[in-house]
């Protein structure tokens, strides 16, 4: 047991500091992006101007701070052997993953209504955007704004999962520290009574 709750508590410490790096360049990018937005390449409308660009931001900015804080709660925890830390860091690992999951479906729930708007606002605007139907992937992929949009999706789809599998790996290894360090105070916390009990024994067979 020892030995797995060092290993368990090394592997968890790494994860949260990886994650604490993540969160600080997230923090470091929405304040970038704040201050300078990128071109508007999948909408002719300049991105600043977008509302669903100062909401994502918005979003982006939230997530970074509580994935920093609690990275530092479960770092704290983790070199305390704090049980309340412990179990505060699980209840917030957990929030954060179902938060994610939240975000995730609702992401994919309205992936066709983004689809459309930006088909409707690209329609005749280029040479290579022009549609009379629902287009095809192939015309998709001709498509340069539609294209660079879905190649953003991928890549949100697969920051998305990763760090939702390493977030869930990271509550497995907490929870079983949490647990290991509940079992081997309850077993100093009984060698110690059964060394108490002993005492008295020993002096009245002095």
């Amino acid at each position: 047991l020892p030995r797995f709750h060092a290993g368990a508590k090394v592997t968890a410490l790494c994860l949260n500091a990886f994650f604490l790096v993540c969160s600080g360049c997230l923090i470091a990018f929405t304040l970038l992006a704040i201050r300078s937005p990128p071109p508007g390449d999948i909408s002719p409308r300049p991105v600043g101007e977008m509302p669903e660009y100062s909401i994502t931001l918005g979003v982006l900015g939230i997530f970074g701070g509580a994935l920093f804080l609690l990275s530092l709660i479960g770092i704290a925890s983790l070199l305390s052997n704090n049980s309340f830390f412990l179990s505060l860091n699980i209840l917030c690992q957990l929030g954060l993953i179902a938060t994610q999951f939240v975000v995730l479906m609702f992401t994919l729930s309205i992936r066709s209504k983004i689809h459309s708007s930006l088909i409707e606002t690209w329609d005749d605007k280029d040479p290579k955007c022009v549609f009379k139907s629902y287009p095809t992937e192939e015309i998709m992929a001709g498509c340069s704004p539609l294209a660079r949009f879905r190649h953003s999706e991928r890549l949100w789809y697969c920051w998305l999962a990763f760090n939702f599998l390493l977030q869930v790996r990271d509550l497995a290894l907490l929870i079983c520290s949490s647990i290991v360090c509940e079992r081997l105070s309850y077993e100093e916390l009984r060698k110690d009574y059964e060394n108490r009990v002993k005492e008295p024994e020993d002096e009245d067979e002095d």
